[in-house]
């Protein structure tokens, strides 16, 4: 999800258009890194002009990066992270799309739909949702943004695609600091999805769903999730944040 964030930390005179991750960073960003995996902060010399929480450590940061970059040196990297979010107001950043009633069902007039697929009444499409071609969608289905959905997949009733997870650091007063969840949801093709089941979003990236995979009703598949290609999910589990299967599991 891309954004300006205005209110900069001290010091900082470039424009920050997003988050992205250690991992696959993206200049103009805003991002952390635990104390597990600083190490790894030479990634940050192919890209340039992020803001970056990182905890005091004793590695030796390479000039580049520091030249490049506004590195922020804190006790809690996750914690500033959320804090920063917030003030930019990044927590409610969804904005009321405008809205037209397809047989019963709320679509967003920004939501790309393919051909022959089937919106049952009472479900709600968000903006900046993609929905291939030969989707069956239930009745009550919440299909939130940043959502994209691959050719000939089934959504059973009152599923909710694309939702918050549970993103949350604990402040030294005991209190909580929401981290907000602005990755995306992949599903791909051909994916079958019982009623009742809930898929959160990513915190910084997507959550996957791989091509073929079967989920029962009542399931809970939490952010960063990267599921394999045929996966089959019985009824009731829960697959908590950051999971990852192969294929055919």
């Amino acid at each position: 999800m891309e954004f300006v964030f205005e209110k900069l930390p001290l010091g900082c005179e470039y424009e920050i258009h997003g988050v992205s991750s250690l991992f696959n960073p993206r200049s103009n960003t805003v991002m952390f890194i635990t104390k597990k995996h600083v190490e790894k902060i030479d990634n940050l010399k192919g890209v340039t002009s992020c803001i970056v929480f990182l905890p005091f450590t004793e590695i030796q940061v390479a000039p580049e990066i520091n030249e490049k970059h506004k590195l922020i040196f804190v006790n809690n990297p996750r914690l500033a992270y959320g804090e920063f979010l917030e003030k930019n107001n990044s927590i409610n950043n969804r904005k009321v799309a405008e809205y037209k009633n397809i047989n019963g069902a709320m679509v967003a007039t920004t939501a790309k739909i393919g051909d022959n697929v089937v919106i049952k009444p009472f479900s709600v499409i968000d903006d900046d949702v993609y929905i291939g071609d030969g989707v069956y969608i239930g009745s009550g289905v919440k299909i939130l943004k940043n959502v994209k959905i691959g050719k000939d997949c089934i959504i059973g009733e009152n599923t909710v695609l694309g939702s918050d997870g549970l993103a949350y650091e604990k402040r030294e007063d005991g209190s909580w600091q929401h981290i907000p969840q602005l990755g995306g949801l992949i599903i791909e093709d051909g994916v079958r999805i019982g009623a009742n089941t809930v898929i959160t979003r990513g915190a910084i990236e997507e959550t996957v769903i791989g091509r073929g995979s079967t989920i029962d009703n009542s399931v809970f598949i939490s952010h960063n999730v990267k599921m394999g290609e045929n996966n089959s999910v019985v009824g009731g589990a829960v697959l908590f944040g950051s999971v990852s299967t192969g294929n055919g599991v």
